[in-house]
């Protein structure tokens, strides 16, 4: 069994999951900025739940959005790595 590794596939999918990150903790900024707007309805406990709501979405997504990130960072390290080992074992020719 053969494993090959492209370390700029590593590194452009780590750029594109921390970009997935950042954009996941904006939403959940986004989200945060509507805290409170349940409390223009009528009904006290649609008040609540959706106040409740807002909470818990924004709380998840700000936990997705950084998983997200630090998977992406893992990603460029692991790249790294694979550059570093490489040129361990077979230095580049100039």
């Amino acid at each position: 069994m053969e494993i090959r590794v492209v370390p700029g596939a590593l590194e452009g999918s780590g750029s594109a999951l921390v970009a997935a990150g950042s954009s996941l903790n904006d939403v959940a900024a986004r989200v945060a900025a509507t805290s409170g707007i349940g409390d223009a309805a009528a009904d006290g406990n649609v008040a609540a739940a959706f106040n409740h709501m807002i909470i818990v979405w924004r709380r998840e997504l700000s936990l997705l959005g950084e998983a997200v990130n630090t998977t992406g960072k893992a990603t460029h390290a692991a790249a790294d790595a694979y550059v570093t080992a490489d040129d361990a074992a077979m230095p580049r020719q100039l």
